[in-house]
């Protein structure tokens, strides 16, 4: 499911982002996946959105504290807008939705 998720989100984000440089398209595809990962757990209702448990909930982390560490970069560039990054991450989601969720019925025809 990980991997099959982080493949489709990372689809989804060249296909409609193919004027961001890749490095920053990968990164953004392991935040969302990161986000979606999180929505989807049960835990994610209880209110508080901490940065551990979205390093923790990163694919392709080695460790804690190097997904720790990468996250706190990548959350310090002068160009990340928190703000828009949640709306964009609420489409991103509903992309993937309908995305899996359409192929599944599909497949159960």
């Amino acid at each position: 499911m990980n991997q099959e998720l982080s493949t489709t989100v990372g689809r989804l984000i060249e296909t409609h982002f193919p004027q961001l440089r890749r490095t920053v398209r990968k990164n953004l595809t392991r935040l969302t996946c990161a986000l979606l990962r999180l929505a989807l757990s049960v835990r994610f209702g209880y209110g508080g959105l901490h940065l551990t448990s979205v390093a923790r909930a990163l694919p392709q982390g080695l460790n804690f504290k190097s997904s720790y560490k990468w996250l706190s970069r990548f959350l310090k560039c002068k160009y990340f807008d928190p703000s828009s990054l949640a709306k964009s991450a609420g489409a991103v989601e509903g992309m993937v939705r309908r995305h899996l969720f359409g192929r599944l019925y599909r497949n159960s025809l």
